[in-house]
């Protein structure tokens, strides 16, 4: 049996975000393989990182199990599993333990440790961030630690890669924190902010694949943003609809035209512009007809098929495509590929709670059940 080496695992690593599903399978199995023939915990930490980079967007209860495990191998407070396949058991020690010991360690000398402890920080949160029970005002502060420790080390070390993380910690966490912190903000003002802050990584990363990535983000996460924006009339609410596909539209131009692109971030770019054509449709300012819509949404279920339908945002993407269908009188097709997002749901249960009410609304109303 071939067994990789831990530097041959972080060299294909290096090109996660652009693996399609089977590759990353293949890279989840040869983990599998390594985990057992590392004795050191820092070694062992970086192989529980990378594994739980392969659960997240599945099961998130699972993915948060592992990079708290990751966490604790590297603080050296838990006795390590045998197996890769262990770590999903959940450990004994809270997330309040597990934080206070983060928060006193001194890595200041030790860059590589620093920013592995600061990536399983980032990514433990985000697995938080996608579990229904967790996403909660209840657990702001505890959010608060996570990401502000994380980027606090990310600012303090000399590495490159520093500069991907924090831009990425600020495109995925900024939102979420002030829906949990304030009833309201003032949209507008926020992503003027957002851009500001976000601008010298932009010019950090150029126009490599990690630039790209961030530019395109940056237009998708404008258009959530705008969808808080308050509207005096139908008008205004048309145009800014308009505006927001504008901007998820140049997202997914930015995904389209650069090679290696993230294949989820893609198939979310195109949810995300046909879902605004859809809405732009219904209050009668179209930018697409309904037939080109379609044609998007089928594009996205073969898309996400192809991916084995493996993120817990999928349920969500499945729900447009059932509106698309029913907006076309294609009941049962609408039938059919609801009956698919409940199953998804199921896979993804601590995370498609809102989903799932929908997605029974929408079976009631049509009387398909």
């Amino acid at each position: 049996m071939c067994v990789n080496s831990l530097e041959q695992l972080e060299q294909r690593f290096a090109q996660f975000d652009s693996m399609q599903k089977t590759e990353r399978e293949a890279f989840e199995q040869d983990l599998v393989k390594a985990y057992p023939n590392e004795s050191s915990l820092y070694r062992r930490a970086k192989i529980l990182h990378m594994y739980g980079r392969c659960l997240y967007g599945g099961d998130m209860r699972k993915s948060s199990e592992v990079f708290r495990r990751s966490m604790a191998t590297q603080l050296d407070i838990l006795e390590h599993c045998k197996t890769l396949p262990e770590s999903v058991t959940p450990i004994s020690v809270s997330d309040d333990d597990l934080m206070q010991v983060a928060e006193r360690v001194d890595l200041k000398s030790q860059h590589d440790e620093a920013f592995l402890l600061a990536k399983t920080l980032r990514w433990l949160g985000h697995s938080y961030q996608n579990i229904d029970a967790m996403a909660k005002k209840d657990n702001l502060q505890l959010f608060k630690r996570i990401y502000g420790l994380a980027r606090s080390i990310l600012e303090n070390i000399p590495l490159k890669d520093a500069n991907w993380e924090i831009g990425q910690l600020i495109y995925n966490t900024e939102r979420f924190l002030h829906s949990l912190e304030y009833s309201e903000i003032d949209v507008r003002q926020f992503l003027k902010t957002l851009h500001i802050e976000m601008a010298p990584y932009l010019e950090k990363e150029g126009e490599s694949l990690r630039g790209q990535v961030l530019r395109a983000q940056l237009h998708n996460i404008s258009a959530v943003y705008l969808r808080d924006v308050q509207c005096a009339d139908e008008q205004e609410e048309a145009q800014l609809l308009q505006q927001q596909y504008t901007e998820v539209v140049e997202a997914r131009r930015i995904a389209t035209g650069t090679p290696g692109f993230n294949p989820f971030l893609q198939i979310l770019f195109l949810h995300n512009s046909a879902n605004l054509a859809l809405k732009c449709l219904d209050k009668k300012c179209p930018v697409q007809s309904l037939e080109e819509i379609t044609a998007s949404l089928n594009q996205m279920m073969h898309e996400m098929k192809e991916q084995q339908f493996d993120h817990c945002y999928y349920p969500g993407m499945c729900i447009t495509a059932a509106r698309a269908a029913l907006k076309s009188q294609n009941h049962e097709e609408a039938k059919k590929i609801l009956v698919l997002a409940e199953r998804l749901c199921d896979s993804f249960k601590d995370s498609c709670q809102d989903d799932l009410i929908e997605i029974h609304q929408l079976q009631k109303d049509n009387a398909f059940c």
